[in-house]
């Protein structure tokens, strides 16, 4: 189970209630496994999938918004070390940027590369108009 918590001085608080429950099912002093790492911004990761909308919907090079993110975190250069398949040729896997594989802070990076990367794309889009729209839809 996953729960978002707070720091208050030396200790975690429930951030939410959801979060409160379930930390209250366990007794006091009991021991707990704990996985800590930053929250990721979910409007940051909604304003990328905006303007994938947004883009898709403004093309017909690719046929699903899965396509388009794909090609996007490869122009990007969003991809792991490539592989060498058995004859050769040379294979990129994109990363991932899913809330459990991807930190705020390898999504802040990811983010204006993915910006530029839709750019070099589809360069008949307008930057600042895409922007705009973008921070429109997304609000």
């Amino acid at each position: 189970m996953k729960i978002v918590v707070s720091k208050y001085g030396r200790g975690l608080m429930p951030a939410n209630r959801k979060a409160e429950e379930l930390i209250g099912k366990y007794a006091d002093g009991e021991l707990l496994t704990v996985d800590l790492r930053p929250a990721r911004n979910v409007a940051h990761h909604r304003k990328l999938f905006a303007m994938l909308q947004l883009v898709f919907e403004s093309q017909e090079k690719y046929p699903t918004i899965e396509h388009l993110l794909t090609a996007v975190k490869l122009e990007a250069g969003w991809y792991h070390d490539a592989l060498v398949e058995w004859n050769g040729t040379l294979v990129y896997v994109p990363k991932s940027i899913d809330f459990e594989k991807c930190s705020q802070h390898g999504f802040d990076e990811f983010y204006p590369r993915a910006v530029a990367a839709v750019h070099r794309l589809l360069p008949h889009l307008d930057a600042m108009e895409l922007e705009d729209e973008v921070d429109e839809f997304a609000a």
